[in-house]
């Protein structure tokens, strides 16, 4: 198969997952804040397995275990007989009258997943003598799967029976449906203390609940993050190297993915094609790159957590025999540099004097932008082999020899460098201006004494080198 990579912003490197929101340590103690804002998040760390700590959110019935609530991707799994209840403070416990503005307000609600059933809002209260009052927990009759929003109309029960003061006192049974409204008049509304509000589900369903809200606070049930280790990774940077990434200090049972990424310095993205496996064996298309790895940890009951990898050395690629000149004559150099977008750059961007000596040696210096370890350079009149050249921190060091440039005639001549793995082509424009006499290459200018054509000595676009990058690909 073959893939390719094309450039992108890599992300960011410090990266996080953490969801937990600044004092979500002391969740479990403090009061719900009583105005909107982003939504509250309970982890499940937060959820005590009893209610013998009552302040805080906790497992409400007696006999429940860990195994019946769990928190998903999807939020708060209940399973059998389970309620998950955030009990007050006794000093921050609702009136009957706070009730009624909230249930006015709609500012009673709670949310299930579609397809796992229904979920109960929990309403534990006191009511009665303050000395010695009465308790029970009041619940919708029926709530649906999905949206519920609390109101005075809708039928709720208590899970005891109440008795109505009066000449003639009256009792409620428990489970009784009554109209919400009347079911905490009933109460009196001056004696109710709101001790929480919660969720519960019921024997033989599973409700996921996404999401409640209640005295202006909306929640959240979101995974605890999972504990993060580290990811190693080592192998040569050379291309048909096999990279291996080594994960340690995770807890056990976790699992993992790998997304294998590239970095230039101001560009980088995902190695397309690359297996999500702990090993990745270098091509040519990442020669000059750097590599690094992504590692994502999944285990159940956490969200995934993900860790990058240190970053490999540049990568090489093996020098090659030199490929055969680019162009055949000096004929054909126009018309194939053109076809590469490529306009030769001044002797002085390669450090070069305007004019060269034919009996001394010289160096000219090209900065390379393609991904190439390794480049073959030509000297046209009639092409030349110069050499096969490193590419040194961006840097080609070329040596034209005193023996080179004496078999060169004066006048105008054109180095060409081409990249043995990108295939980017670069030119210089240069010119002899002596030569020895047994001279036995052609020039490529059209006046051998006089100056270059000014077409050489122009630069495309105004910049010092034209790069023509060709698109790396690589077969996996």
């Amino acid at each position: 198969m073959t893939s390719t990579r094309k450039p992108r912003a890599i992300r960011a490197t410090a990266l996080s997952l953490t969801l937990a929101l600044a004092g979500a340590g002391a969740l479990a103690l403090a009061a719900p804040a009583a105005a909107d804002d982003a939504p509250t998040q309970v982890h499940a760390s937060d959820i005590a397995p009893d209610e013998s700590t009552y302040a805080g959110w906790h497992q409400g019935y007696a006999g429940a275990t860990s195994a019946n609530y769990s928190i998903t991707a999807d939020g708060l799994k209940l399973t059998d007989e389970s309620q998950v209840v955030y009990g007050y403070q006794p000093n921050a416990r609702l009136t009957g009258n706070a009730l009624f503005d909230l249930i006015n307000a709609g500012d009673i609600t709670w949310s299930t997943k579609t397809g796992t059933g229904a979920a109960f809002f929990q309403l534990p209260v006191y009511y009665g003598d303050s000395a010695n009052p009465s308790f029970t927990t009041l619940r919708p009759e029926s709530p649906a799967e999905g949206d519920n929003t609390a109101s005075t109309e809708q039928a709720w029960v208590s899970s005891q029976d109440i008795t109505v003061p009066g000449d003639t006192p009256t009792v409620i049974p428990a489970n009784t449906p009554v109209p919400l409204g009347e079911l905490i008049s009933d109460l009196d509304t001056t004696t109710v203390q709101v001790l929480g509000f919660g969720v519960l589900s019921q024997l033989g369903t599973s409700p996921v609940v996404t999401g409640l809200h209640f005295n202006g606070t909306a929640y959240v049930f979101v995974q605890d993050s999972l504990q993060a280790g580290t990811a190693t990774l080592s192998g040569d940077a050379k291309v048909g190297s096999t990279l291996t990434v080594a994960t340690a200090g995770w807890p056990a049972g976790t699992s993992f993915d790998y997304e294998w990424y590239y970095s230039g310095g101001q560009f980088g993205g995902p190695i397309e094609g690359a297996d999500n496996a702990p090993t990745y064996t270098l091509t040519e298309g990442e020669t000059a790159l750097q590599i690094g790895v992504i590692v994502t940890g999944h285990k159940d009951g956490f969200s995934p957590t993900q860790v990058y990898s240190n970053m490999t050395d540049w990568v090489v690629a093996p020098k090659k025999d030199a490929a055969p000149a680019p162009a055949a004559s000096s004929d054909a150099l126009p018309q194939f540099l053109a076809s590469k977008g490529v306009t030769p750059a001044t002797p002085a961007s390669a450090g070069l004097p305007a004019a060269l000596d034919g009996s001394k040696g010289y160096t000219a210096k090209v900065d390379w932008s393609g991904a190439d370890s390794y480049v073959d350079v030509y000297a046209y009149s009639t092409p030349v082999l110069v050499g096969t050249f490193p590419v040194v921190n961006g840097v080609v060091q070329i040596s034209l020899s005193p023996a080179l440039l004496a078999s060169i005639a004066s006048g105008a001549h054109t180095l060409v460098v081409a990249g043995q793995t990108s295939g980017t082509v670069q030119a210089v424009a240069f010119t002899v201006s002596a030569v020895a006499p047994a001279a036995v290459l052609a020039n490529t200018g059209s006046d051998t004494t006089g100056p270059l054509i000014a077409g050489a000595l122009l630069l495309f676009g105004g910049a010092a080198l034209l790069v023509v990058r060709r698109r790396r690909a690589q077969t996996a």
